[in-house]
């Protein structure tokens, strides 16, 4: 009987250890008050800025770890790349979605806190910036009324406002007529425009993103 030839090992590189964790920088801060705060909280990236700046102030991936520390006893919450400080920091490790849906909303809080502290948000103890929100397309109404909720009376913004992300994008590059295809981690819609109007009875979103297809071209 023939034997197979050995199958090919694949190693799998770890996350990048991080030297130093984020420092908060106050003075540089690119945060104004009344101007809107932009928040894309997503699957595998957070990115948060100021409306009407071309990039993002904060981009870090989207997770958090509790940690206690043996020696004083205290629990720290770690966010972003801090994750990556330390192994035993790593391995405690969460990230807030099950999928496409956002389940730990402990986190998701953490995630907020560390974005309006490192962004220099200065408004007495809440946040007066309005909000815009990035959401999946088809997006059930609980995950927008926890997210409402949670900005509401946890920070006590004045507003709130949702949009699906591959419409921000084609509204900046003065889209106006034709076919928005947008892939995320976890999902792909299809949004047609008519004069900078999008028909959202006809849109579709299809439960096939990033992540099925690199688990699909992986073991295949």
């Amino acid at each position: 009987e023939e034997d197979l030839p050995p199958r090919k090992v694949y190693s799998f590189t770890d996350y990048p250890q991080t030297e130093a964790l984020l420092p908060f920088n106050t003075e540089s801060s690119h945060y104004s008050q009344n101007v809107p705060i932009a928040v894309d909280l997503g699957r595998t990236g957070v990115r948060v800025g100021m409306a009407g700046t071309r990039d993002p102030f904060l981009n870090f991936p989207t997770l958090s770890a509790r940690y206690r520390d043996r020696k004083t006893n205290r629990p720290s919450t770690f966010v972003g790349y801090d994750v990556f400080f330390e192994s035993t920091i790593k391995a405690n490790m969460r990230n807030p979605y099950d999928g496409q849906m956002l389940t730990n909303w402990e986190a998701v809080e953490k995630i907020f806190d560390f974005s309006f502290l490192h962004l220099g948000v200065d408004s007495d103890s809440k946040v007066s910036n309005p909000i815009v929100m990035n959401e999946t397309l088809a997006t059930p109404l609980s995950q927008r009324q926890n997210l409402s909720q949670l900005l509401f009376e946890t920070y006590n913004v004045p507003s709130v406002a949702y949009g699906v992300d591959s419409l921000f994008s084609y509204y900046q590059n003065d889209g106006k007529s034709g076919m928005v295809v947008g892939t995320n981690h976890e999902a792909t819609h299809v949004i047609p425009v008519l004069d900078s109007r999008p028909i959202i009875d006809i849109s579709k979103r299809i439960n096939v993103g990033g992540h099925q297809l690199y688990d699909f071209m992986k073991f295949s």
